[in-house]
């Protein structure tokens, strides 16, 4: 994805359209929509893979239905009828082609439209479009039909429900290309001739393709325990399967486990954090309940013997280092418990991610050491440039809230930050001087 549209979702009034980069850092102050991004991201890709009951309300965020999703315009207007989740993706236009003169065919844009039906939000029609032309299909429950529409010059295919199943995950545009191949009578042009638009609109190879389902780590991580008894390794956003990972790859010795207890030993390092982490069995059994010790300064320690921020880390530099190269990941305040240093390092580390792996992070932080370390990391040229990152600042402006991206320059200088972002630090400096 490289741009998510919102509209009328939450507290994102009107059409939002947010640029995404491979590193995207959401900041500003509580209750400014920095959460609702993360969650439509996913929701964005689950929605394009072909899932049209979409869960609002998986960990960790929690949609509610319909009124608390819908954005409350206030007065007459009430609450908004329907609303939009999409993303845009840049696509690879030929050179020299007609159509990589004009803006709009370099961007792929997917738009899933909801309104109410009881107290849930029911999907009513996706879209998929490209420059001028769109494919897009529309979902009627009373009488159940679904009508596929072709934009310019394509008469509506009414299609059975039965027919239309999305059911195995299938990105919607090929359910298209089946529905088309199996609806030779309802063309009104040749089949091929309608396959050939769909290739146009959609380009899936090699422009267009999915990799993994984000990834989403919630705010507050699991607390540590003293002691661990082995069980499935069911990924969870407050982090309870790190534990086993640790165990398994650690009885396993193999590349995989040599490659993550040297990323976690080297972040460890830099932060401030840790110099070593082990896996200590109490049995000889890999079934036998086992304690992960680290070593700080002087032998190993059991991780509830040392500083909170260890135990709320881990689970994030474990799920980064062992995630699919790129995949997106979800993050909500990874800074938690954290000291400056160790914040700083952070932002390096995800940094190199990005570089190296090739993943892709939208991290919601409260953490200027997190941001200029990023900043640090562009003018030294260390791992990014500045088109790489985008730092996105969110407001509340009336009833809903904006995005402005801060954009960052070669040497890390910040150039069009807005009027909010820093004041409250800068007027707090300027009391402690006055005082």
């Amino acid at each position: 994805m490289d741009g998510l549209i919102l509209e009328n979702v939450r507290c994102f009034h009107k059409r939002h359209e947010i640029r995404l980069a491979p590193l995207t850092l959401l900041v500003g102050e509580n209750s400014t929509g920095k959460s609702t991004l993360l969650a439509a991201t996913r929701l964005g890709w689950d929605l394009a893979r072909g899932i049209i009951e979409p869960d609002f309300n998986e960990e960790p965020f929690g949609w509610g239905a319909y009124d608390q999703i819908a954005h409350f315009h206030g007065g007459k207007a009430g609450r908004a009828k329907s609303f939009i989740i999409g993303f845009k993706r840049r696509i690879t236009v030929p050179h020299g082609s007609r159509s990589s003169r004009r803006e709009s065919d370099a961007f792929l844009v997917f738009e899933a439209t909801f309104r109410q039906r009881g107290a849930q939000p029911a999907l009513v029609a996706l879209c998929w479009r490209r420059g001028h032309s769109e494919i897009s299909a529309s979902f009627e429950i009373e009488p159940k039909k679904v009508t596929i529409t072709f934009k310019p010059e394509r008469k509506p295919i009414i299609v059975e429900p039965q027919e239309f199943s999305l059911i195995g995950g299938e990105p919607v545009v090929t359910v298209f290309r089946k529905v088309l191949s199996r609806q030779p009578k309802q063309v009104s042009s040749s089949v091929a001739e309608s396959i050939s638009l769909l290739h146009a609109i959609v380009p899936w190879s090699p422009y267009f393709h999915f990799r993994s389902r984000p990834y989403a780590i919630a705010p507050i991580r699991t607390r540590p325990q003293r002691t661990y008894d082995p069980r499935r390794e069911t990924p969870r956003p407050e982090g309870e399967h790190v534990p086993m990972i640790l165990a398994s790859g650690d009885a396993a010795g193999d590349e995989k486990w040599a490659r993550l207890h040297a990323g976690l030993q080297e972040f460890g390092m830099q932060s401030g954090l840790f110099s070593n982490l082990d896996v200590k069995r109490l049995g000889k059994k890999e079934t036998d309940p086992f304690q992960l010790q680290l070593a700080i300064q002087g032998p190993p320690v059991n991780l509830m013997d040392v500083g909170y921020g260890v135990s709320q880390i881990l689970p994030i530099a474990v799920d980064c280092l062992t995630s699919e190269q790129g995949q997106m990941l979800l993050m909500q305040q990874p800074e938690v418990h954290l000291h400056p240093r160790a914040q700083a390092e952070l932002g390096t580390f995800l940094a190199h991610l990005v570089r190296t792996r090739r993943n892709r992070f939208i991290v919601e932080t409260h953490s200027d050491y997190l941001v200029n370390r990023v900043r640090l990391d562009i003018r030294d040229k260390k791992w990014l440039k500045p088109e790489d990152v985008c730092l996105l600042y969110c407001e509340r402006a009336g009833a809903g809230v904006k995005v402005q991206e801060i954009h960052i320059d070669d040497q890390g200088n910040l150039l069009d930050a807005p009027a909010g972002y820093h004041r409250f630090l800068l007027d707090e400096e300027k009391r402690f001087f006055e005082g």
